[in-house]
């Protein structure tokens, strides 16, 4: 009689039989739900769907798959530059200068000025200089900023100066270093106003790019109101915000 040996084989659970498909619901803190799991999308072996109200994203496939998911989406998830970047304050002051008459007193410059007009007569002799106003635009990095309204009349143009529009605005202020300090780039920085000198209307501005470093006043431009006889500067001062 012959003797038939019996094999049998015991199949471990792992490789019998695929692992069980787990769910995990993952909450989104910084960025958007719907951007993280379109990253998802490609590559990974898990259905991926997401609530941009409950700003959560939900995981369904193999644990480890799951697992691995859920990790690239902690990575992903984290302060955007814009979350974490700065505000940025530009202070705008306009100089008015003339070789007319005295002016009408009252015309004191703010604080913090006077050095910079006292350079402004050592390049350009004016006989008279005046502050006409200052405006603030704030923004975050990144963005732009845009500001109108009334500017006190040129002083230059008689002893009744009339009040003029102006119109200030940049497209975007951006922020890098440079030897161990900040410096602030505004993109397209104008400037524009109408000045009335003697019973005529000037329409005067300044257009540029410029870059400012942190706190430092800096005259960006020069305008010329009527001839070489008056003029407007312009002078910015930015800082960071935190």
């Amino acid at each position: 009689m012959r003797k038939v040996a019996l094999i049998f084989l015991v199949l471990l659970p792992e490789l019998a039989f695929s692992q069980a498909a787990v769910t995990k619901v993952v909450r989104v803190r910084y960025a958007k739900a719907n951007s993280i799991a379109g990253l998802l999308t490609g590559g990974i072996p898990v259905v991926v769907s997401h609530d941009d109200v409950l700003q959560v994203i939900v995981l369904k496939g193999q644990p480890d798959a799951v697992a691995s998911a859920e990790q690239t989406i902690r990575e992903l998830d984290a302060p955007s530059a814009a979350s974490t970047s700065k505000d940025i304050e530009v202070i705008v002051s306009v100089i008015g200068a003339s070789s007319g008459s005295d002016l009408p007193g009252g015309q004191e410059m703010q604080e913090g000025m006077a050095p910079v007009v006292k350079q402004l007569r050592a390049i350009f002799p004016y006989k008279n200089y005046q502050q006409l106003s200052s405006m603030l635009l704030r923004s975050r990095e990144g963005a732009k900023a845009e500001n109108k309204g009334m500017m006190k009349g040129f002083a230059g143009g008689g002893n009744n100066p009339i009040p003029g529009e102006y119109s200030v605005a940049y497209d975007d202020a951006s922020i890098y270093p440079e030897q161990g300090k900040s410096v602030i780039h505004l993109r397209n920085f104008r400037f524009s106003t109408g000045v009335a000198v003697s019973n005529r209307y000037f329409s005067v501005g300044v257009s540029t790019d410029i870059d400012l470093r942190d706190g430092q006043k800096t005259v960006v431009g020069k305008a010329n109101v009527e001839s070489n006889d008056s003029a407007l500067f312009i002078v910015l001062t930015a800082r960071l915000v935190d």
